[in-house]
């Protein structure tokens, strides 16, 4: 009796084998391919080790080396502004009114002009001899439009301003911006009776468009 159930003991343990196999043979199939790349003397295995370890530096360098690069472009884009701010200012503040033109043309390269370069443009709006550089002051503040306190320096400049042409292009300006506080000042201008007739012609039709 002790026989037949030892072989039948041996047969199960051999069918549990079987049964095994397919799990193992994927153990086996790395196994083998382990072996096969992974070098067998330990000198060879241990510059294999380092040179995976090189290569992991490498990696983690180039990913640092991007970081720092996108960190260089954004101190480089911050100066450049800083640096377009200063000549503004600095052109703005020239004798000659092609170099005020040329400031209030540089001012527009500005992304985000500080308030010292706003203020700047708002005094060369309201007090620069030259009427082609005060029209391209107006045209410089446009893109302040939507700042309050601007929109209220530009009303405030259209009662001080003697240029039928920056007059009008104020008026304009102001429309542009629906701008309804203007009203006030419109109508205070059709009082003049000195008032220029294309003048007061472009008073009356700004009225109609912000009523």
């Amino acid at each position: 009796e002790l026989r037949p159930r030892f072989y039948a003991m041996l047969e199960a343990y051999q069918h549990g084998l079987q049964e095994a196999k397919p799990a193992s043979g994927v153990r086996d199939a790395i196994d083998g391919w382990l072996a096969r790349w992974w070098p067998r003397r330990p000198a060879w295995q241990f510059g294999f080790a380092m040179a995976m370890l090189l290569f992991g530096l490498w990696l983690g360098q180039r990913q640092t080396n991007v970081a720092d690069d996108s960190l260089q472009l954004a101190q480089l884009r911050t100066e450049l502004q800083s640096m377009r701010q200063l000549v503004t200012l600095s052109l703005l503040q020239q004798s000659s009114p092609t170099e005020r033109l040329r400031g209030v043309s540089y001012s527009q390269l500005v992304q985000e002009p500080d308030e010292e370069v706003q203020s700047a443009l708002l005094h060369t709006l309201n007090y620069d001899p030259n009427v082609n550089v005060r029209l391209a002051a107006v045209d410089a503040l446009y893109s302040f439009g939507n700042q309050a306190g601007m929109r209220h320096e530009l009303v405030e400049s259209l009662r001080r301003q003697t240029s039928p042409l920056v007059q009008i292009a104020l008026i304009d300006l102001l429309v542009k911006m629906r701008e309804k506080q203007s009203l006030d000042t419109f109508r205070q201008l059709l009082q003049d009776e000195q008032l220029n007739h294309e003048v007061k012609q472009r008073v009356e039709w700004g009225i109609q468009q912000l009523l």
